[in-house]
């Protein structure tokens, strides 16, 4: 009687220590899992943050030399030739400053895009993201002529292109989203250097 009583009790007492043993497994899984992905977000950001630095330095040397430019270019000049030399200055601040702007436009369809792949976000936080977007597009210089509007809303509603799960948990990239948006970008950037060249050789004529 007492060895059947001793067998019960060292088998429910090797089912605990299995129960516990397996339950310290599976919070150890989930604190790697968190530790992985948090290290995998700050990752993501500082790739987000040195992307925006490298842009902003384009820029600021840009500016810088158009400064330079037009500073030493006006010495010696004709009143006509200060004059072309001014515009031109300006075409070029505008010009940066267009682009610029589109590199904000850019990282906020970057952000709705990410918003509309993921499972858990409710929809209308994307809407107002959405909202958001086209009031900041309302107000870039270069789109004050064009319906920005209508091309942001087809994005909206057709570019539903999402980058694999398994992709995004390897390498947090949200830019990996998106196909139709990427290439409203790219022709509303030409479209901006195009501008300006039209203004150049309208000058100059």
């Amino acid at each position: 009687m007492s060895g059947i009583g001793s067998t019960e009790q060292d088998g429910e007492g090797t089912r605990g220590r299995s129960w516990i043993s397996t339950f310290c497994f599976a919070t150890a899984g989930v604190a790697v899992a968190a530790l992985y992905w948090k290290n995998l977000e700050a990752k993501r950001e500082k790739k987000e943050m040195e992307l925006k630095i490298k842009r902003n330095l384009v820029y600021i040397q840009r500016s810088q030399w158009i400064s330079l430019k037009s500073a030493f270019g006006l010495f010696e000049m004709p009143l006509m030739e200060k004059t072309k030399s001014l515009k031109m200055e300006l075409r070029e601040r505008t010009e940066l400053l267009n682009l610029s702007q589109l590199d904000e436009l850019e990282d906020m369809l970057v952000e709705r895009q990410h918003l509309f792949c993921s499972y858990f976000t409710p929809r209308s936080c994307r809407e107002q993201l959405e909202n958001e977007i086209i009031k900041k597009a309302g107000k870039i210089p270069a789109f004050y002529k064009k319906n920005v509007k209508a091309n942001l809303e087809k994005i909206f509603r057709e570019d539903r292109h999402c980058d694999s799960c398994l992709s995004y948990l390897m390498t947090g990239d949200k830019r990996k989203n998106g196909r139709m948006m990427w290439k409203q970008l790219a022709y509303w950037r030409r479209a901006v250097r195009k501008e300006k060249y039209l203004s150049e050789n309208s000058t100059y004529c």
